[in-house]
């Protein structure tokens, strides 16, 4: 039996460098070449160690181990034969060869079954074909994930920031499991959740019946949506009209109904007014007193035919609305046989010049009787070339005979004037005389040259005809009477005359002359008396010794309010209380009746007058010989005025000087400060009376735009050439502060310092850093504004893309067209987002630029060649804002793409025709028109299903507007709407 001993031993045998003869080339050769065989072995094991320990998702790792332990083995083996060399070991070295045989056997008999195992296994080739396909699909994917986030976003984007109001509601139990922000706010709740987890139809104002519930479903199952308009109550008790459309969908396999609530309180309340206005207008045509109302439309043809009439017909003309309306001929028969023509001429001048109809005619009733009938009208023509004349007929049969009553008033009215004694002429406004009726009470002036066709500055002298003519003109201008009197010299005597100008035309005034020279001198004595009695304004009145009355001027007895004789010859205690005469003029009369010249001031009442502040003196009056008084002559002077006067000066002083703003007075010649109130002088810092006598540029600012004089020049010539002026001016006060001020000054001639400034100034710092501060949030919020339009549009570019998308996925041609479709529309409504941010005026795009840049996409979207298809475009200059562009950019969308699509088969030439205008009336118009094959023999809009068609009779609604189209040597199709 083998042990170590044996192994070992080396006693038996002797050392293998004798086989080598112990040649030293030999056994080093040897020794190098078996020392670099272990070395290679051993190293071999740690590297694949190494690499098995890093790749352990290998497969087959154990036959890198058996691999590992055959070579480290070999290895082994070679270390023996260097040893050998000198020990002669040789059962240890056959031990280790028998170990390794057995290790390499093992691994020979395990190789064979794994060998077809591993020629399964992939080339790097194939690997690395798998791998480039594996990152081409993981790339796939990834886009594909941000596809759908992208579509996520944009679908919560369009649920939560919609216009209108959006639900998701079980289709089972109708609650609702979801809601926008919008729903919130149109609902008034605090959050959703008080939406959440209710029956939708809880929210309306009248609950459907489960009846009606199963009728929406049905319809619903029908059509594939419901739509209805009902009142709902918000949670806080409002009530409001919204236009409700449910369409069924599925999430996750689940079905669902998607609901929208669009507020149209609006519309509802415009289309209630609009109602309310028709029946407010049918009235008045029904109940017009004397007249009624009517259409009467003339075909391209030549047919005549009413369209309307009002109720009042039948009180008037004795017929039927209804049997007008269905034999027009009924009318035309009712006018007098010889009036008929200038009926039918005035209507064709009417008709070709688009004037206004306005006719008297008369008109033969049913019961024998004519009456004259006035004809008014205004026409206008259809763009099919029918002419319709809106007017009314009125009974004019009293204005006739009120006419004929006149003009036999004028034949008795000019006898009347014949016989009046004064000169009568008839004048036009340029001084030419029409008529002349004189008399031989008055004499003429200048008589040969007064004729009938003659020019009032040919007859009367330069100055006297200039101030006759102004006279003229003032009546013609005012239509009121005008008087004035003047004197002319005749055959060397002053004559005075009178003359009463009355307008009697446009242009035509009437002159009645008046001789009044015996007047004149009785009035010149008159004054000259009153001159003596009435020298003054004061009432004056002379009393006797014995207080009696004796002479009283007029303002006297106007102050009393009685006749003179009442007064005359009366003592004063009759017209006094006696309390005041007993206490207060008597006792002054008699100082007075001694010889005294008494003054004194008192309140006194009159019957016409209210109580008045007098100033009274008594001077004594003596008789002829100046010997004794023999009365006093009373002189009353109302100064109620002057009283006044001084109170409210004080007052006004007592404002002045307590106002919550601050007044100075600043001295034209010298612009020194004369005058500031107390507020004014601790606005600017200083103590009383420290500002007077300051030049007023002290409480200036000097900055970098101009210095406190240069500021204060400026204001005071604003001021100097308008006569008052309102300012802002950054002020200074006394510590050195600015702060911002704003005045009103005006000039006053003051009785002292000559022309001064007086402004009333306060502090308006803070106004002025408030204003400054909201001009900051005006800019940030415009600026967020063109942020929303801009996303909005990069959003709807985003929807265009994946439609694109979707379209190049698609090979059905129908699907394509559709989606082709669909992207021109996001197209014209992302357009008009483009212009609003990129416009100064973020409320209103120009709709000329716009169209041309939207028809010029459509002809590029269709590949419309220009020598194919020409594009004229007649657009006025109008601006719109986004609620009529959108729909307004829809539609022309629609009927250029139908245009292009279907207008022109087999690339056939032609014209597309795309007008805008706008009417006095705010009406504005939009005319699509080709000259293509036109419309199908059995078109019908009413019935027609197309989707464009229904589209643009959706958005003509929404507009509130009229749609018409024709098919005349193409397509014209019109649409008409009031700008909002």
């Amino acid at each position: 039996m083998l042990n170590w001993t044996s192994l070992s031993g080396s006693n038996l045998f002797m050392p293998h460098g004798h086989c080598y003869l112990w040649k030293p080339e030999l056994v080093g050769l040897h020794i190098l070449s078996d020392a670099l065989i272990a070395l290679a072995y051993y190293s071999i094991p740690l590297t694949l160690f190494y690499f098995v320990r890093r790749r352990s998702d290998l497969p087959f790792i154990w036959i890198f181990w058996l691999f590992s332990a055959f070579i480290v083995a070999c290895g082994t083996t070679h270390l023996l034969e260097i040893w050998t060399l000198w020990y002669p070991t040789y059962w240890l070295s056959g031990s280790v060869k028998l170990l390794t045989a057995m290790v390499s056997v093992t691994t020979a008999v395990l190789l064979v079954p794994i060998v077809p195992q591993a020629l399964a296994l992939p080339s790097p080739t194939a690997l690395a074909l798998a791998n480039e396909a594996l990152q081409q699909e993981v790339a796939e994917r990834t886009r594909i994930e941000a596809e759908l986030r992208r579509n996520r976003d944009l679908r919560e984007a369009i649920f939560n920031e919609s216009a209108d109001a959006l639900f998701l509601v079980d289709a089972q139990t109708l609650f609702t499991l979801d809601c926008n922000q919008r729903a919130v706010d149109l609902f008034q709740a605090v959050d959703k959740t008080h939406l959440l987890g209710i029956e939708g139809h809880m929210l309306q104002r009248y609950q459907f019946s489960q009846d009606e519930l199963q009728e929406i479903g049905a319809e619903m199952q029908a059509k594939g949506f419901w739509s209805r308009e009902i009142e709902y109550v918000t949670c806080q008790g409002n009530i409001f009209w919204g236009n409700l459309a449910v369409k069924p969908i599925t999430v996750a396999e689940r079905v669902m109904h998607l609901v929208r609530v669009t507020d149209i309180t609006d519309r509802k309340r415009a289309e209630h007014a609009l109602q309310e206005r028709e029946a407010f207008l049918r009235a008045i045509g029904d109940n017009i007193p004397n007249g009624y109302l009517y259409q009467l439309r003339r075909e391209p043809d030549g047919r005549y035919h009413y369209t309307y009439v009002s109720a009042g017909i039948e009180r008037v003309s004795g017929l039927k609305p209804d049997a007008v309306l269905a034999d027009s001929s009924l009318m035309f028969k009712l006018v007098v046989e010889e009036d008929l023509p200038a009926v039918l001429q005035k209507g064709e001048e009417s008709a070709q010049n688009l004037s206004v109809f306005d006719l008297q005619v008369r008109e033969q009733l049913p019961n024998g009787k004519t009456r004259w009938l006035r004809l008014c009208s205004m026409p206008r023509r259809l763009d099919n070339g029918t002419i319709v004349w809106d007017g009314m007929r009125l009974d004019i049969d009293d204005l006739k005979q009120t006419e004929e009553a006149l003009r036999q008033s004028e034949v008795r009215n000019r006898a009347l004037i014949q016989a009046i004694p004064d000169l009568l002429i008839r004048m036009k406004q340029d001084g030419t005389y029409l008529d002349i009726q004189t008399t031989g009470n008055v004499l003429p002036y200048n008589a040969s040259r007064m004729v009938i066709g003659n020019n009032i500055h040919a007859i009367l002298p330069a100055d006297k005809a200039q101030e006759r003519m102004q006279y003229v003109q003032q009546a013609l201008q005012t239509r009121a009477l005008q008087v004035y009197e003047y004197q002319l010299r005749l055959d060397g005597n002053l004559q005075f005359e009178e003359a009463r100008i009355i307008p009697c035309g446009e242009d035509e005034v009437l002159v009645i002359v008046r001789d009044i020279s015996d007047r004149k001198q009785a009035e010149e004595a008159l004054r000259r008396y009153e001159r003596i009695v009435s020298a003054t304004t004061d009432a004056i009145s002379l009393i006797d010794r014995n207080y009696v009355y004796q002479v009283v001027n007029q303002t006297y007895v106007n102050w009393y309010n009685k006749p003179q004789d009442e007064i005359v010859g009366h003592p004063v205690s009759e017209l006094l209380p006696v309390n005041v005469y007993e206490t207060t003029i008597k006792p002054r009369l008699d100082q007075c009746l001694a010889g005294q010249v008494v003054q004194y001031e008192m309140w006194a009442d009159y019957a016409t007058l209210k109580p008045q502040f007098l100033s009274v003196t008594y001077n004594p009056y003596f008789d002829n010989a100046y010997q004794a008084v023999s009365g006093v002559v009373v002189s009353l002077r109302n100064i109620t005025r002057l009283k006044q006067a001084e109170v409210e000066l004080e007052l006004q002083s007592l404002i002045v000087r307590n106002m919550a703003e601050g007044v100075c007075m600043v001295k034209s010649a010298d612009d020194t400060i004369v005058y500031a109130n107390p507020k004014f002088e601790r606005m600017f810092g200083y103590d009383a009376g420290e500002l007077k006598g300051k030049h007023i540029s002290i409480v200036n600012y000097a900055d970098a735009e101009a210095t406190p004089v240069a500021a204060h020049q400026a204001i005071a010539t604003t001021i100097l050439q308008q006569g008052e002026a309102t300012y802002e001016v950054h002020n200074v006060k006394k510590d050195g502060t600015p702060f911002w001020g704003q005045g009103i000054a005006s000039l006053f001639e003051h009785p002292t310092y000559g022309t001064v400034l007086v402004a009333v100034h306060q502090d308006v710092t803070e106004r002025k850093q408030a204003e400054a501060v909201i001009q900051a949030s005006l800019k940030e919020k415009e600026v967020l504004l063109k942020e929303i339009h801009h996303r909005v549009k990069n959003n709807l570019g985003i929807v265009d893309g994946l439609l694109q998308m979707q379209s190049r996925r698609s090979s059905d041609p129908q699907v394509i067209a559709t989606l082709k479709e669909s992207q021109n529309r996001i197209a014209s409504i992302a357009l008009v987002h483009e212009k609003l941010y990129g416009s100064k005026d973020l409320a209103n795009i120009d709709f000329a630029q716009y169209i041309a840049d939207l028809t010029a996409h459509l002809f590029d979207s269709y590949n419309t060649r220009a020598n194919q298809i020409k594009l004229m475009t007649q657009i006025e200059p109008i601006a719109l804002n986004i609620d009529t562009a959108i729909p307004c950019g829809l539609i022309i969308n629609e009927l250029v793409s139908n245009a292009l699509k279907y207008a022109f088969p087999k690339k056939r030439a032609g014209e597309i025709q795309v007008l805008f205008q706008q009417h006095p009336d705010q009406r504005l118009t939009l005319c699509v028109r080709d000259n293509g094959i036109g419309l199908p023999q059995d078109f019908n809009l009413k019935q027609t299903k197309a989707l464009g068609i229904t589209l643009v009779k959706g958005l003509v609604k929404q507009l509130r507007g009229t749609l018409e189209i024709s098919s005349q040597q193409g397509v014209i199709i019109s649409i008409s709407f009031t700008r909002t």
